[in-house]
């Protein structure tokens, strides 16, 4: 009976997180509910809404286009909602890059059936790019995120938010749980805070920038390329689901669209493509826009933060840099404005720095250094498994985090509609 009992005990501890030491949201399409939420995150968000930093944007409603509406006579435009997926508003928003350079976006994962595989090729290739990882996957897939942390070749990870759902529909609590769930099981697993976030399809507003730049220092990342690779299936075949386009995009096409991008023309400008890690296929469309990217000469930089050579994490300014840690992940450092996510690194337009222009003269900010394809974020992989370590308070206990059953239905979901975008 002893044994049982300590058996049943260790499989409950894989359910805590080692950094909050209370249980992780329930996974799943919905958002964790205000009863989850540490004390520090809560105290925060009063501390910013009394402060008049989050605006009283109602809560919006999902409509049947899958994306959103508001109570009529709601402001829009950039001095209210500014909601992206409806009004392509943008307000300091990463949607662009500078002339000639190219950041990868990588959504959706950690998956089974498309993170291996993606891995597989960014190791090959020696490139580094932004995976905005969904909490609910993270929980499900810990062995994938292992994988994704501890990789040869050191990536950048992002928030795509707990639950995947629209998060301009969610209450300020549900937006509070959805991203700080997520940025707390990657601190818990690699020991780096994340500090970008890409909201399910794109669906973003300024309350919901508000509680993500002043409560948790994220900053809002777009794209401007998509081919929906989330509608290939694995192996073969395309998704016969209403949120994909009536074109039902096959490999092929979402292939030729990709490399496409990557064709010089005498329009030189920067881009930052939408990505989906779930399925074999995406994956093989993603192999054949890198090595169009490095053959055609763009400035490869790969990952979000190095366009403009701002910091990759909340508590570490270069991908390799050993992570700081904290005693919670919020932010430490004054958030940077990106006014002109087009603006070439150290021109006037710019991002300033802040409170981080020490540690990048002291770092050096990897800006354009996989412009050949080479390591962006340096080639040592001893500090990939060192910085891993920061966060080895985690390892043993989130080992075996989830069940196989619930792996296998994570697999099995990866790509449908829940993983859209």
């Amino acid at each position: 009976m002893a044994m049982k009992r300590d058996g049943l005990e260790r499989r409950q501890q894989t359910t805590v997180s080692p950094g909050t030491g209370t249980p992780y949201p329930a996974p799943g399409a919905t958002s964790p509910t205000a009863d989850t939420l540490p004390k520090a995150w809560v105290d925060k968000y009063n501390q910013v809404k009394a402060a008049g930093l989050i605006p009283n944007i109602p809560v919006a409603t999902p409509n049947a286009a899958g994306l959103v509406d508001y109570p009529a006579g709601t402001p829009r435009g950039q001095t209210g909602t500014c909601e992206w997926g409806t009004e392509k508003c943008l307000n300091n928003d990463i949607a662009a890059a500078p002339d000639g350079m190219v950041a990868l976006g990588v959504d959706d994962g950690p998956t089974p059936n498309g993170t291996i595989p993606y891995l597989q090729i960014l190791n090959d290739e020696k490139i580094s790019v932004t995976h905005f990882l969904i909490g609910s996957a993270i929980y499900w897939n810990m062995d994938v995120m292992k994988q994704l942390v501890n990789s040869q070749q050191k990536q950048h990870l992002g928030v795509h938010t707990w639950s995947h759902t629209l998060q301009a529909t969610k209450t300020d609590m549900e937006v509070l749980g959805d991203l700080g769930w997520t940025m707390q099981i990657i601190y818990d697993v690699s020991g780096y805070i994340p500090m970008y976030l890409r909201p399910p399809e794109g669906v973003i507003d300024n309350r919901v920038r508000a509680i993500a730049r002043n409560v948790f220092g994220l900053q809002n990342v777009m794209w401007d390329r998509d081919a929906d690779d989330w509608c290939l299936r694995q192996d073969t075949g395309t998704a016969n689901v209403s949120g994909c386009p009536q074109s039902a995009p096959n490999l092929d096409f979402v292939r030729n669209a990709e490399v496409g991008w990557a064709t010089k023309t005498s329009n030189n400008s920067g881009w930052v493509s939408l990505n989906h890690e779930t399925t074999n296929q995406g994956a093989q469309a993603f192999q054949a826009m890198v090595q169009a990217i490095k053959k055609n000469g763009w400035n490869f930089v790969g990952y979000v933060s190095a366009l403009q050579g701002l910091p990759a994490y909340n508590n570490a300014y270069n991908l390799t840099d050993s992570p700081t840690k904290q005693d919670n992940i919020l932010p430490t450092h004054t958030f940077i404005n990106v006014t002109d996510p087009t603006a070439a690194p150290g021109s006037a337009n710019a991002p300033k720095l802040g409170d981080w222009s020490k540690t990048a003269s002291k770092s050096g900010a990897s800006v354009g250094a996989q412009t050949t394809g080479s390591n962006a974020s340096g080639s040592s992989s001893s500090t990939s498994s060192g910085s891993s370590s920061s966060g080895s308070n985690s390892s043993d206990a989130m080992a075996v985090v989830a069940s196989t059953g619930l792996a296998a239905l994570c697999a099995t979901i990866a790509g449908l509609a829940f993983f859209a975008a």
